[in-house]
């Protein structure tokens, strides 16, 4: 398994460049989490997490993203409210 990380580090590296940066959208699931953890694990700093709240979430769901996505896995993460975008008051 280590050697099927390192290998998907590597191709990621060949595909950013060292001065590029990117931009990845979280929906709080296993594949977005996995995917922005391994980018980050490739490219460091350069990657910038975005997490959209639309306000159709599960009680108490942003404030939980926000933490587990900052202080359990150190992924660099703002939080959009959009909650506009998707209701109308």
């Amino acid at each position: 398994m280590e050697d099927v990380l390192n290998e998907e580090i590597e191709v990621i590296k060949g595909m950013v460049g060292p001065e590029d940066h990117v931009i990845c959208v979280l929906s709080g699931s296993v594949d977005s989490t996995v995917a922005a953890s391994l980018v980050h694990k490739a490219i460091g700093d350069g990657l910038h997490c975005v997490f959209v709240d639309n306000r159709l979430l599960r009680y108490k769901e942003r404030e939980h993203m926000m933490e587990t996505f900052e202080q359990d896995l150190q992924l660099p993460i703002t939080c959009v409210d959009a909650q506009s975008n998707f209701l109308l008051s």
